[in-house]
């Protein structure tokens, strides 16, 4: 089963949960999001994190129900040293800004915890500078780093401390795998 499938079901199972009680309604609100990203965008690749990743959302909640709104992420990472058949060693520095729209669902079982998952849509623009640390016999290698949109989906929560602030945790498609930060109802 692959992320894309996990995330989807989750966001099913949001749906019917959301749908199957009879608690009241919340009003509309708006919500503030501000986060850091846990796990960074180029974990895997062994980089070393210049700026962790961040990430805020700003959403507009009808009934307690549905969300709709705009995300922004940034994040920076060089890459570890490689060396190349050529024998030139590079490194690659990376900076991504991510912008975009997301929509979600909530669940309304709960009263201090918000339980959601949704969809975004994004356009990212990377930066990619290379190090060239030794230059090899083909002279100075390139980076491609091209502007793409992206989409994803996400699954969260927000665990409120009173009726305007709280904590929220997100794993999902973004400027991080997983982010955590703070909420805010305003």
């Amino acid at each position: 089963m692959n992320v894309r499938s996990i995330l989807l079901s989750g966001l099913f199972f949001f749906s019917f949960l959301s749908l199957s009680t009879g608690q009241t309604q919340r009003g509309d609100e708006i919500l503030f999001q501000g986060g850091i990203g846990l796990l960074p965008t180029y974990f895997m690749d062994g980089a070393t994190t210049n700026v962790i990743p961040i990430q805020a959302n700003l959403s507009y909640k009808f009934k307690g129900l549905v969300s709709v709104g705009a995300f922004a992420g940034y994040s920076s990472a060089t890459s570890k040293p490689k060396t190349n058949a050529d024998g030139s060693v590079h490194s690659v520095e990376n900076q991504n800004l991510i912008v975009g729209l997301r929509t979600a669902v909530h669940s309304r079982k709960f009263d201090n915890w918000d339980i959601y998952g949704g969809f975004n849509v994004g356009y990212n623009m990377p930066n990619a500078s290379i190090a060239t640390l030794q230059y090899g016999e083909d002279g100075i290698p390139g980076v491609s780093a091209k502007n793409e949109y992206i989409y994803g989906g996400f699954i969260g929560f927000a665990g409120y401390l009173n009726q305007t602030f709280g904590l929220y945790g997100e794993i999902g498609y973004g400027i991080s795998l997983f982010q955590a930060g703070v909420t805010v109802r305003l």
